[in-house]
């Protein structure tokens, strides 16, 4: 035995290193799920900061606007026009 299996160690092989290794450059799922969780510690620390310096929005979006914007965007991406 190792000196370090000795102390209660894991020592990991060349291959179980190699193939973990591949397995994350190749993995497709590791950035999304990195953007998500920063997304998440983002939205909590901006609603903190919202909440300690009291920022207001002056600007309001009004029913129509969004109606026709959500209706405009679609119909233009297939080609139609809004009679």
């Amino acid at each position: 035995m190792s000196a370090t299996a000795d102390k209660g160690e894991c020592e990991m092989g060349w291959n179980r290193k190699y193939a973990l290794r591949s397995y994350v450059r190749s993995a497709l799922w590791i950035i999304p799920l990195g953007a998500y969780l920063a997304a998440m510690i983002a939205v909590r620390v901006l609603s903190r900061l919202d909440e300690l310096l009291g920022w207001t929005w002056y600007w309001k979006l009004e029913l129509g606007a969004a109606q026709s914007a959500l209706v405009t965007i679609p119909m233009s991406a297939l080609g139609q026009t809004r009679k």
